[in-house]
């Protein structure tokens, strides 16, 4: 297992984390990475903006993570056969399907007033179920993205202090 030494800050690893989960859980294990970070001007050398890239044998994926920033663009996923947009890549209320013949479809869930909800019910089900296959694929998961985050940290040359 792969553990950073130094407490995390910045937004590469407050926000970024999730889409880089996301990311390996729905296209698997990049073969390269890359992030692009804008500094904070204070002592401890936080990101406060920055731009990732996840390469793949055939295609790319690229995000955008900022916490002082603000924008409506949905997240985008880009196929042979049409485009997934997505709502918000880590709650997935609303997404839209359009072909590359224009036709659309949409699917809605609930709002949630809680986000991490999911996330707690899928991860105590798993151990009161003593599903321990699930559990070393979550780990190996959480592992994999911590790896890619720290080295995305350290291509942006990010030092925490």
């Amino acid at each position: 297992m792969f553990y950073p030494r130094r407490a995390a800050r910045g937004v590469l690893y407050d926000l970024g984390v999730y889409l880089v989960h996301n990311a390996l859980r729905w296209f698997g294990e990049p073969l390269d990475y890359h992030y692009k970070a804008s500094i904070v001007d204070h002592p401890d050398g936080a990101d406060y903006f920055g731009v990732g890239t996840l390469i793949y044998d055939d295609y790319q994926i690229n995000f955008s993570v900022g916490n002082h920033t603000y924008s409506e663009l949905k997240s985008e996923i880009y196929g042979d056969h049409g485009t997934v947009i997505l709502e918000h890549p880590t709650h997935l209320e609303h997404i839209k399907v359009i072909t590359d013949d224009q036709n659309q479809q949409s699917t809605s869930y609930p709002k949630m007033a809680n986000t991490m909800m999911p996330e707690l019910d899928y991860f105590i089900n798993m151990v009161q179920d003593n599903q321990s296959q699930k559990m070393w694929r979550q780990m190996h998961f959480t592992d994999k993205a911590v790896e890619i985050l720290e080295n995305m940290r350290q291509s942006a040359h990010i030092t925490f202090n």
